[in-house]
């Protein structure tokens, strides 16, 4: 074990370790890999990167603490770590607050330097773990099993359970930002944070003009990325607003706002953990965020309480209001195993219509457009039902080439 007085000969088997990895990637062919041997050396240098940005973040928070970064000409050592590292201060300020957070949740500690998290991860668990500790153990394991939207999601679960006071409405609108620059390529670029509640206002609008961005390209024979229409949806919607709030000859928009939410949590004041109050698509709300938007009139609520609808079914292709209203009390995501993609889903029917020519509330559910496409277009099926909801997408069986 090294001590004080080891520091510059441990200094110099961290930089002799680096210089040999650094001469080792210089002459390593990559061609040379199979493709399962690429996809394990993937796994294998990605937890060398976050075992890499561990030892950075925590190294930096030693300087922090002894003002090491006096000697180097920068005034913090936010400063000193993004320039030493090539990162934005924003994300060096993120990952020293998360560094100062880790000494009160040793489970997440040991999972950053082991290797388990990478500094998003980090950042997420300990932000929402710091003032719910009882959360830590159910957040790594989210961390360990799931994409990071998932983990993201989950970890404003428990914060929206954990304050659900006036002053974190009052500390959210103060967050409010929109920000515009330069990007590559002459493009312009834009980065912004809303309230959730304002989130969902704005995008229930946005999605409508997203959505016949995409039909309207459909319609011309036009194939573009989706992304590609939600910037065409915002520049319909910024016409609509020139000409007086409504498209050039035609009806004001009417957009879908839908929240999902538990009767229990509606009637007791607060959502507990397992209960849903949400805007799908958006994210998590508290119970008095929902409950102040009763009185809209485009805002749909589907409540977790009530007639079962599961076997309602019928001869026509799309679902009908209590189908979808059935679909939208599920959880909104990709049902898709390692997917957990929150926006713009599309309704699935489990087996082909063509085949069934009958739609069953039980043969319907969420995917994204990729997962679509890969069942729809690329041949790919569905697996079984996990006992979480989700379903495997299974790639199609090919003949083994000859010989």
């Amino acid at each position: 074990m090294s001590t004080v007085a080891d520091t510059d000969f441990l200094s110099g088997d961290v930089i002799e370790f680096v210089d040999r990895l650094c001469e080792w990637l210089r002459e390593f062919e990559f061609g040379a890999f199979t493709g399962r041997q690429a996809r394990g050396a993937v796994a294998a240098f990605g937890r060398l990167e976050r075992l890499a940005h561990a030892a950075t973040v925590l190294s930096a928070q030693r300087v922090d603490e002894t003002a090491a970064f006096a000697g180097t000409g920068h005034r913090t050592a936010v400063a000193h770590l993004a320039d030493t590292t090539g990162s934005s201060r924003g994300e060096a300020t993120a990952a020293l607050h998360t560094a100062t957070r880790l000494g009160e949740l040793p489970a997440t500690d040991a999972a950053f330097r082991s290797g388990e998290l990478s500094g998003a991860q980090a950042a997420a668990v300990t932000a929402a773990a710091i003032g719910s500790p009882d959360s830590e153990a159910d957040l790594l394991r989210a961390a360990r099993t799931g994409p990071l939207g998932e983990l993201k999601r989950r970890c404003h679960e428990v914060e929206v359970r954990r304050d659900q006071s006036q002053d974190q409405h009052t500390r959210r609108h103060a967050k409010r930002s929109f920000r515009r620059f330069d990007g590559d390529d002459c493009m312009r670029q834009y980065v912004g944070a809303l309230p959730p509640e304002v989130a969902g206002e704005v995008e229930a609008i946005w999605d409508v003009f997203t959505e016949r961005a995409f039909r309207q390209a459909h319609s011309e024979g036009r194939r573009e990325r989706h992304d590609a229409y939600v910037a065409d949806g915002l520049l319909a919607m910024a016409r609509a607003a020139q000409g007086g709030g409504a498209e050039s000859g035609g009806a004001p928009v009417r957009p879908r706002f839908v929240i999902r939410l538990d009767m229990t949590a509606l009637k007791r004041g607060w959502a507990e953990p397992g209960e849903v109050c949400e805007i799908p698509g958006v994210g998590p709300i508290d119970v008095a965020t929902a409950r102040s938007m009763f009185g809209g009139a485009v805002v749909d609520f589907v409540i977790h309480e009530g007639v079962d609808i599961k076997a309602v079914a019928h001869a026509g292709r799309k679902a009908n209001a209590r189908q979808l209203a059935a679909l939208l009390s599920r959880e909104y995501v990709c049902e898709t195993v390692g997917c957990g993609h929150r926006a713009n889903l599309e309704i699935d029917h489990l087996t082909e219509y063509a085949k069934s020519r009958r739609t069953d509330v039980g043969e319907l559910g969420w995917k994204c457009a990729h997962c679509h496409r890969l069942k729809s277009a690329e041949g790919w099926t569905d697996g079984p039902l996990q006992p979480d909801g989700r379903r495997t997408l299974d790639p199609p069986q090919r003949p083994p080439p000859d010989g």
